[in-house]
């Protein structure tokens, strides 16, 4: 085997450990938030998801706890997200709680816990 493919079994056997580790660690808190979540935003999902962009271009849908509100204008349209990130939404996004759903998509194989960030799609095409 070569050294690239060693690293890549050794990264993945890491984030395959440590992601439940941290998953369990970490759910007394995301309980608390998803509930924080539910009472300011009742009408909606506590879960935020994204198409996301991945190794090598591949798309997957992206899990975080929701930390803004759906509200609107008076045409319907999404707010700024200045008036829509609430106190609330900024203590979970501060701690890294709203992060926590993304255990699951590194448990299975579409993020790393070590590495580049997934992209949102439309960016893919500025890099080079």
């Amino acid at each position: 085997m070569n050294d690239k493919k060693i690293q890549k079994i050794i990264k993945r056997t890491f984030d395959f450990i440590l992601a439940p580790v941290l998953l369990v660690c970490a759910s007394p808190f995301f309980v608390i938030a998803m509930v924080v979540v539910k009472i300011n935003s009742p009408e909606n999902s506590i879960i935020f998801k994204q198409v996301r962009s991945g190794y090598r271009s591949k798309l997957f849908t992206m899990y975080k706890l929701k930390t803004m509100t759906d509200e609107k204008d008076a045409n319907g349209d999404l707010l700024p997200d200045a008036q829509r990130l609430k106190t609330w939404g900024k203590i979970i996004r501060k701690t890294s709680i709203d992060e926590i759903p993304q255990m699951i998509n590194i448990l299975k194989g579409e993020m790393s816990l070590i590495g580049p960030r997934p992209i949102l799609p439309s960016y893919v095409e500025k890099f080079d």
